[in-house]
């Protein structure tokens, strides 16, 4: 790959990232700020504007229930990722009732993960998760944040290593409240494959290797945070993305790990 054409992709993802910020603010600037928690709905519209650029055409993105053969339902879902030949049991303008068999990812979508915020977003992930009963391996479920605390106007460049932490404190206590002993197998269906504090932070479930334990880690990737929100999504929904590392993942995260373990062998520590 021409040298300059690789230092221009971290630009131009970065430039999504920015993208997402403009428009926030944009309609923050319109609303006023006490509405914009409450906003929901167009802090999934700006998201889903986004990711469709990047979306292959075969694939829809809507929110909506999941249900299972017996017509149980997930609670309601931000954002649901299905093949556009996949049959639904309803479909209107941004809003789809899907079969589990035909969900490709799941995304929750919060202003912020202070407060419930990261509980409610997990919450709703494991309600799909038990109804489409799979590996995680083949369900993207992912959190996507615009901010960690949208009360502190600016994070401090030191505090993001304890926001880290702390995200990844709460994740592992809400799976210890699932399930006692957290097992390895519990972890490939139930477990968060990704998460986004935009122009912060991202965490990754690494479970490819069924010979070593599954490990969560979570990585202080600033600007290139949504970079690889998108590129491990699109990994998920096409392997071969992997196969272009250097187009989907200009820059390395390793260096800028925060924590990095085995979720199932925190259970000795506690």
């Amino acid at each position: 790959m021409d040298l300059r054409y690789r230092q221009s992709l971290p630009s131009y993802y970065k430039s999504f990232s920015e993208e997402i910020e403009v428009v926030k603010d944009r309609v923050r600037n319109i609303i006023g700020p006490n509405h914009w928690a409450s906003d929901g709905s167009h802090k999934e519209a700006v998201l889903k504007e986004i990711l469709s650029k990047f979306l292959p055409s075969e694939y829809e993105i809507s929110s909506g229930f999941i249900v299972d053969d017996e017509g149980k339902s997930s609670k309601q879902i931000d954002i649901i990722i299905y093949k556009n030949s996949s049959p639904v049991l309803f479909r209107s303008p941004d809003f789809v009732i899907i079969p589990r068999e035909y969900v490709k990812a799941i995304i929750e979508v919060k202003t912020d993960l202070g407060g419930r915020s990261l509980i409610s977003a997990l919450n709703n992930l494991y309600s799909a998760q038990k109804i489409m009963n799979k590996s995680s391996q083949h369900i993207h479920t992912a959190i996507f944040a615009y901010d960690y605390n949208r009360n502190v106007n600016r994070v401090r460049e030191q505090d993001i290593d304890e926001i880290g932490k702390g995200i990844f404190d709460v994740i592992f206590n809400f799976y210890r409240k699932k399930e006692t002993i957290i097992t390895e197998e519990f972890l490939r269906k139930y477990s968060l494959s990704a998460l986004c504090v935009n122009q912060k932070l991202y965490g990754l479930n690494w479970n490819g290797d069924f010979h070593k334990p599954s490990k969560f880690g979570i990585y202080k990737t600033k600007q290139d945070s949504f970079n690889f929100f998108v590129s491990n999504l699109l990994n998920s929904l096409d392997m071969t993305v992997n196969a272009s590392k250097t187009l989907w993942y200009p820059s390395e995260k390793e260096s800028r790990v925060i924590i990095k373990e085995p979720l199932c062998e925190l259970n000795k520590l506690v």
